[in-house]
């Protein structure tokens, strides 16, 4: 009787350990994986507002350099992170762009301007782009994480009398899982300096 108690506390004290060393393991995994996540950031600090504003590194560093549709995080010293959708369309000609439409996989997504003149254009040399910038709500949230995880996403520029359709790329949705990601280490661990 004596023995065979000492033989189940000790076989109860080992699956013990085992299952704290296996939860330790995911915790470290956990945060490593969100540590790449920030490395792979590039940073753009503006001193005047005191913003730190975090981009995937494949993400356009400029509003007229390519048609893209990105995500990226802007943070305040030890403030809470906020996130931010960026969609850009750079062509020859203008679409007048009104709303954008999103068909990821089966499910449809429209995102419309939240008051007059928010998608805002511009042009030069031969070339106009057309974008809007704004601060995530849940709803916008609901939609990057979903392009993020699509198989088949496609967006419509939308425009006054004209469209343009065009597949989101597989480098686009790496980057806004990339985005995501920081975001959430950013909540567990720190963006850094």
């Amino acid at each position: 009787g004596l023995e065979l108690r000492k033989k189940a506390e000790l076989a109860k004290k080992q699956q013990v350990e085992t299952e704290r060393r296996a939860k330790e393991e995911g915790i470290r995994k956990e945060k490593q994986r969100l540590a790449q996540a920030t490395s792979l950031m590039r940073k753009k600090y503006d001193e005047m507002t005191g913003i730190t504003w975090y981009y995937d590194k494949s993400s356009p560093q400029y509003v007229n350099s390519k048609t893209n549709l990105h995500a990226y995080i802007g943070k305040i010293k030890e403030d809470s992170p906020w996130l931010r959708l960026n969609i850009q369309y750079v062509a020859d000609d203008w679409l007048f762009i009104e709303k954008y439409i999103i068909k990821v996989d089966d499910k449809t997504y429209t995102i419309t301007e939240d008051g007059y003149g928010e998608i805002k254009t511009d042009c030069g040399s031969g070339r106009i782009w057309e974008w809007l910038d704004r601060k995530v709500s849940y709803s916008e949230y609901e939609i990057i994480e979903a392009i993020a995880n699509g198989e088949n996403v496609k967006i419509r520029f939308s425009g006054k009398d004209y469209y343009k359709d065009r597949t989101i790329s597989i480098g686009e949705k790496i980057a806004l899982k990339n985005v995501l990601n920081a975001l959430f280490a950013n909540t567990t661990l720190s963006l850094g300096n």
